[in-house]
């Protein structure tokens, strides 16, 4: 068997350096767009938080004799997005108030639509507003004779998570839902601390979609290009 002279082990190096080279690529390639899909399907229920940080029930009196006075819920609603690599991109967003009138009847007061709006990566919003109650409903009404009042606040839309604001993942149903206590005297929320919102995230992850990244994965380590890679460092 011939021995090597120099130059063909100079080209011998030479070609495996390009296949590492080449082969690294391919799997950075072939990786990363699937990495980044999976994770927009799989983002924790934890990367959202709502809390309502301020929400009161007045009666606004009006010096027109002629026109009913008026009842407005005053509420800042906050918004943080705790991921540190995906922006969000939220849709409308319908929130209905109401109030227990009693253990199993709840009265509907009145509803908002936030407009759709966009996130940015680990930033907080706040959408602070006053919506009128329904006609016919007042707080004098509501809080009367009650030693506390029990109001409800839920929200329903959908929100879309970004990475690299070209990934971007299907449009998720998002719902939240809290209960405030307020004092019947000024209508403010009994509790200093902000009442956070528990909240779901719909979506759907197949096993089929683990089952295929993790067929992708294994299929790139035991490519040829790649059996070379391992080759070589040994």
């Amino acid at each position: 068997m011939a021995e090597l002279d120099d130059r063909d082990l100079d080209f011998i190096c030479a070609a495996a350096e390009a296949t590492k080279t080449v082969s690294s690529c391919i799997a950075f390639c072939t990786l990363t767009p699937l990495w980044i899909w999976l994770t927009l399907y799989m983002v924790n229920q934890s990367s959202v938080s709502l809390s309502l940080e301020d929400f009161t029930i007045a009666d606004v009196q009006t010096s027109n004799v002629s026109a009913p006075n008026q009842t407005f819920i005053y509420f800042k609603l906050h918004l943080e997005n705790k991921k540190d690599v995906m922006s969000l991109d939220y849709g409308n967003l319908s929130l209905s108030f109401s109030y227990y009138r009693g253990s199993d009847d709840i009265v509907q007061l009145a509803n908002y639509t936030i407009q759709k709006f966009h996130q940015g990566i680990s930033k907080k919003t706040n959408q602070q507003t006053s919506v009128m109650l329904n006609p016919g409903i007042s707080w004098r009404e509501i809080s009367k004779n009650a030693t506390s009042v029990i109001s409800r606040v839920d929200l329903a839309g959908v929100v879309r998570f970004s990475q690299l604001h070209y990934f971007k993942s299907k449009k998720r149903k998002i719902m939240a839902w809290a209960k405030v206590e307020l004092d019947p005297v000024s209508g403010n929320r009994m509790s200093k601390k902000a009442v956070r919102l528990k909240h779901t995230i719909k979506h759907h992850v197949s096993g089929w979609i683990t089952f295929f990244f993790v067929v992708m994965i294994i299929a790139t380590i035991c490519s040829p290009l790649s059996l070379s890679i391992i080759f070589l460092i040994e």
